[in-house]
């Protein structure tokens, strides 16, 4: 299933979205508040995992959303 990273486009979040239709989505909680609004109207999150990655207090978990679209 394609991904992509919001902070390597140069052509906009909609653009990337059309052309690839992401199916996951991975985040650390509260790094993620920028996506949902960005594509919140375009898709539904529905989370479907939860993995303790690192030992940083900040980013030890990593949450994996599924995207659906609306």
């Amino acid at each position: 299933m394609p991904a992509v990273a919001l902070s390597y486009t140069t052509h906009g979040t909609d653009a990337m979205l059309s052309r690839y239709q992401p199916g996951r989505y991975a985040a650390w909680p509260g790094f993620e508040d920028k996506f949902i609004q960005q594509v919140g109207q375009r898709y539904r999150l529905d989370e479907v995992a939860r993995y303790r990655v690192f030992d940083d207090p900040k980013r030890e978990t990593l949450v994996l959303y599924k995207l659906t679209p609306r």
